[in-house]
């Protein structure tokens, strides 16, 4: 697999292709800072965006806005991404929202991470924003 490579988990079907403007995307960090910058750079590619700073709110508001993707910390106090995204997954109602980790954690710890199958993508901190939205539209079956 390649680094930062979107791969589909087990059951997941192929996105049909939207338009960001379409797409609501639901920004989960800890951290103020970064959850505002991945907002922005979305924003300003079109999509809508919700934002979170905890597992437990990701999951609350997954249920009742039901967004298109979710980018999800990695490493977050409480629940972290991973455990989100497994929770997700788990879901009926909330199985088929794509997941995008995003983690300081180094490429080879993230491949061997629990939950890592529960993820449509992973990307390294810190990123390139080109790189970082090429990503998202991936995941969410966007074609140039």
């Amino acid at each position: 697999m390649t680094e930062n490579a979107p791969f589909a988990p087990q059951g997941a079907g192929i996105p049909q292709q939207r338009t960001p403007d379409q797409c609501t995307v639901l920004v989960v960090d800890d951290d103020k800072s970064v959850r505002d910058l991945i907002a922005v750079i979305l924003e300003c590619e079109g999509y809508r965006v919700l934002t979170a700073d905890s597992g437990e709110e990701a999951l609350q508001l997954a249920a009742s806005e039901h967004p298109d993707l979710i980018t999800l910390d990695g490493m977050m106090p409480g629940m972290d991404g991973w455990e989100v995204g497994r929770r997700l997954a788990g879901d009926i109602e909330t199985a088929d929202i794509r997941r995008l980790v995003v983690s300081a954690k180094p490429m080879a710890e993230l491949e061997a991470s629990p939950g890592r199958e529960f993820a449509h993508a992973v990307l390294t901190k810190p990123f390139d924003f080109a790189r970082f939205v090429g990503v998202v539209d991936e995941v969410m079956g966007k074609s140039d």
